[in-house]
């Protein structure tokens, strides 16, 4: 090129799409007369793959997060449609309970009380699946964050429904994070019920709270020394409403891990877990 920016070599390698379509070419440009050696050569062909692939990546990453939106809003659409009918036939529910009241029909009084708790049940689903795809699309308000009072006021409450239930609590002080601080109260009450709830049945319940490291990163737990669980089961443990226990053991709908593990996410960070049968549970979570 005789004027600016005076090409001298240009070694081009083009850029297809899996369709053969060309979207450009990775270049290496000079102002001096240059040759490429075989090495080059395929360094730059190596360099040309690398490139279609995080252009790949990029654009499977614009599409899942599009069809994340669509089914976050089909799941918030669906949520609000069941709710206005199930919350009708809990009305009329309670309104053949006042006309049965005084006509002593112990069978239909059965069948109406099934119904009651078979309706309530559906709106706590229904009401837990709405709660869980609004986190995907609600604004995140980062602010300092102290986890360690968020600890003690939830087992505070906690001990407050359940006072018979003696817990050892062991929540470390100054754990500080920079995050959406609803998000946070609702993971560790989570988390946190989930610990209460669990240790339930050990003759000297201990949850605590901390912090450990790992090659400079920093680690936060939840742990209990409660009924544990198999780690064989670790992979379901995050799906909506999956039990590792039946109801009649522990109540719960099987919400709260999924809600937990997708805070972690909207914040970036990850998850994990670690636990044995009789031998309690310990979540890891970063920031």
């Amino acid at each position: 090129m005789t004027g600016p920016p005076h090409i001298r070599f240009y070694a081009g390698a083009p850029l297809h799409t899996e369709e053969g379509f060309g979207l450009g070419t990775l270049c290496v440009l000079d102002d001096q007369p240059r040759q490429l050696t075989e090495f080059q050569s395929k360094a730059l062909q190596i360099l040309r793959r690398h490139v279609l692939t995080l252009m790949d990546l990029r654009r499977r990453n614009r599409e899942l997060k599009g069809l994340n939106r669509e089914l976050d809003a089909f799941t918030s659409a669906v949520s609000h449609d069941l709710s206005a009918p199930v919350r009708r036939i809990l009305g009329y529910c309670n309104l053949l309970q006042e006309n049965q009241r005084n006509k002593q029909d112990e069978e239909t009084d059965k069948l109406l009380d099934r119904i009651e708790v078979s309706g309530r049940k559906m709106k706590l689903l229904i009401d837990s699946l709405l709660s869980l795809s609004k986190l995907a699309v609600r604004d995140i308000n980062i602010r300092k964050v102290d986890l360690s009072q968020l600890s003690r006021e939830i087992l505070s409450e906690l001990h407050a429904l359940t006072p018979d239930h003696a817990v050892e609590i062991k929540v470390a002080d100054g754990i500080t994070v920079y995050a959406d601080e609803g998000m946070m109260h609702s993971m560790l009450e989570n988390l946190l019920g989930n610990a209460w709830k669990f240790s339930s049945g050990h003759p000297h319940p201990v949850i605590e709270v901390g912090v450990c490291g790992n090659q400079g990163e920093r680690i936060i737990y939840v742990r209990d020394n409660g009924v544990g669980f198999d780690m064989a089961y670790r992979d379901r443990l995050f799906t909506p409403f999956h039990r590792l226990h039946t109801e009649s053991e522990f109540p719960g709908i099987g919400i709260g891990l999924a809600t937990v593990q997708r805070v972690i996410r909207r914040h970036e960070g990850e998850i994990w877990v670690d636990a044995a049968p009789g031998k309690g549970a310990t979540f890891y979570f970063t920031l």
